[in-house]
């Protein structure tokens, strides 16, 4: 395992999180989540996961950093969908 400052830890260098990521699974079987933590915790590698691994869902994973207004995420989601659609 390598350690990465930056980009999500993928592949051999995400430190595997079975637990969490199963309660997840199953919060979001039942509702919405709100996944919070401290930057560089692991959030977005977890989510990378699920989306690589997705089971019953069909996860969008968004940046909604570079989106300054509601019109700009709505498009991206909406980008999202249609390509995880087609």
């Amino acid at each position: 395992m390598e350690l990465r400052i930056g980009s999500p830890a993928t592949g051999g260098n995400f430190y595997q999180r079975p637990v969490l990521i199963a309660k997840l699974l199953r919060a979001l079987k039942r509702d919405n989540v709100a996944f919070l933590g401290p930057r560089r915790t692991g959030k977005t590698s977890c989510l990378e996961q699920i989306k690589a691994q997705p089971g019953d869902f069909l996860p969008i994973l968004l940046n909604l950093e570079k989106h300054d207004t509601v019109e700009a995420w709505l498009s991206a989601m909406l980008g999202e969908l249609r390509k995880t659609l087609a």
